[in-house]
């Protein structure tokens, strides 16, 4: 508290290797008159503060999060599973406001967690970027920028209505969670029926097999999740700096650090395998994505450029192939859960409970589970086509980021050929996709898209590439998002399978 201003709770994101940019940000921020903050990063803890439980209680009170985004911020792999997730989530809860700073150059538009937010300082210029520009100058800008958001109004520090995410479909799926599982907690007490015994037999086998899908969907959900972080995070950054290494050494400081985090998925990797359904099939890749850290290693230790277009190699190889083959795994095995069928099985079941005389309030409840059961089938089956047309998008996505890697590396002649080859099919997809899908932000893609299509048909190199980047990053933003809708979706219903098990099957 200063002068009678309650303290607003601000937490801190950064990367350790970028301490001395968070310490000049932060003194920028204590100079704000008006207001007062209670800055929190963890250089804050004390000797013996259990780390892991002060940086979760700074995290659930602070009203603002300041992100310092630099490539050690975007490779941190605490930040990116732990700090991260947890302020999106209270960000489209309105509960926090999460002010991502531009601190130094990195891949920032291509993440497609950038996509909703709005960056400083404006336009996404780094702070630190060359001698000509007064860091102070852009500090002060950058302070001043988070005043106007503390000053505006009350309702400031919370995510604002237009750029809140909009409840998912899993979202609005889980919330119906509660009848389904009162259908079945039903089902339990009606077991010892007779009457209806034949019926909840028939039922346990159809779910049976839905079970058996569920795990196979989440098994390949989690190998595909697996992958994109390597390629957004980890790839991307090799491929974009090799031309740099072993001459520059921020880069190969760099690399360093991303061969903890490839070895650490690497381990996530076997670990998801290790507990795969037994019909899954083998996922042999993973052996090339362990040989691709291992040559990571070797080009790290000798300073060599040869091992590490080899590790290049060998995950491009597994990033262009394996995603859509687990895609269309993952897609098969939803197919094949057949809820449908275990609608009609439980219908059954209840027909069979209106022939006793079982209690009315029990089979009230069962039926309005069966309903709602249904209604998920239908938003399954939805998001499940949806995520496979959008594999499909990101497929060709991975294709022109390639060939744009390749002109900046000098690999091909034409800027554009490799663009305007790609873009025709691209907008026929995601013209369909945008029919079938909805959302604010499908306003903010189709201007991108006609300003990328105005670009390529004028010649403007800079201003296609530059589009392009916001058109994939908005793209990328949207792919994600039903990635977690799958994801929470198959959790969901893994949990009815749960509640299932409950019946003695």
């Amino acid at each position: 508290m200063s002068d009678g201003i309650p303290a607003i709770p601000v937490f801190v994101s950064y990367s350790h290797r970028n301490n001395d940019e968070q310490k000049l940000l932060c003194e920028s921020l204590r100079t704000l008159p008006g207001v007062s903050l209670e800055l929190w990063t963890d250089r804050d803890m004390l000797p013996g503060d259990v780390w892991e439980q002060q940086i979760d209680a700074a995290l659930g009170r602070a009203q603002l999060a300041v992100l310092i985004v630099t490539t050690e911020f975007l490779n941190s792999r605490y930040v990116m599973t732990k700090e991260l997730p947890r302020l999106l989530q209270r960000h489209r809860e309105a509960s926090v406001r999460v002010v991502p700073i531009i601190a130094r150059s990195c891949t920032w538009n291509l993440q497609p967690w950038l996509a909703d937010l709005q960056v400083l300082p404006t336009g996404g210029t780094p702070i630190w970027r060359d001698s000509s520009t007064s860091v102070a100058d852009t500090l002060n800008d950058v302070a001043q920028a988070i005043n106007r958001v503390l000053t505006s109004s009350p309702t400031a520090l919370g995510a604002s209505g237009s750029q809140s995410i909009p409840a998912s479909l899993a979202e609005r799926a889980g919330a119906r969670l509660s009848p389904v599982a009162g259908a079945l907690d039903a089902l339990a007490e009606l077991n010892t029926a007779n009457a209806v015994t034949p019926a909840i037999a028939a039922f346990r086998d159809d779910f049976r097999n839905a079970q058996l899908n569920i795990a196979l969907v989440t098994h390949y959900k989690r190998l595909h999740d697996e992958l994109h972080t390597i390629h957004t995070r980890y790839y991307r950054q090799l491929v974009d700096n090799a031309r740099w290494f072993p001459d520059e050494p921020s880069v190969c400081r760099a690399f360093v650090a991303v061969h903890a985090d490839l070895q650490a998925s690497v381990v996530e990797l076997k670990r998801i395998e290790g507990h795969a359904p037994p019909s899954a099939g083998a996922a042999n890749w993973i052996r090339t994505v362990d040989q691709a850290c291992t040559l990571l290693a070797t080009a790290n230790a000798t300073f060599t450029p040869g091992p590490l277009q080899d590790a290049i190699a060998a995950l491009g190889r597994v990033l262009r192939q394996e995603p859509g083959r687990l895609d269309i795994n993952m897609n098969s095995a939803a197919r094949d859960m057949n809820v449908r069928r275990v609608v009609r099985a439980l219908r059954a079941v209840h027909g069979a409970m209106q022939r006793t005389d079982s209690n009315v309030r029990l089979i009230e409840d069962f039926l309005a589970g069966v309903d709602q059961l249904e209604a998920l089938e239908r938003e399954w089956s939805e998001l499940v086509d949806l995520h496979r047309r959008w594999e499909e998008v990101e497929s060709t996505l991975r294709l022109i980021d390639e060939s744009i890697r390749a002109l900046e590396g000098g690999l091909i002649g034409d800027p554009l050929a490799e663009l305007r080859t790609q873009f025709s099919f691209l907008s026929g997809a995601v013209s369909k996709l945008m029919m079938s899908d909805g959302g604010d932000w499908l306003d903010a893609l189709r201007g991108v898209h006609e300003k990328l299509d105005a670009a390529l048909l004028h010649g403007d190199e800079g201003g296609s590439r530059n589009h392009y980047m916001s058109f994939r990053s908005l793209l990328g933003r949207r792919f994600e998002n039903l990635d977690t809708e799958l994801k929470n979706l198959c959790r969901d219903m893994a949990s009815l399978g749960r509640r299932f098990d409950r019946l003695g099957a």
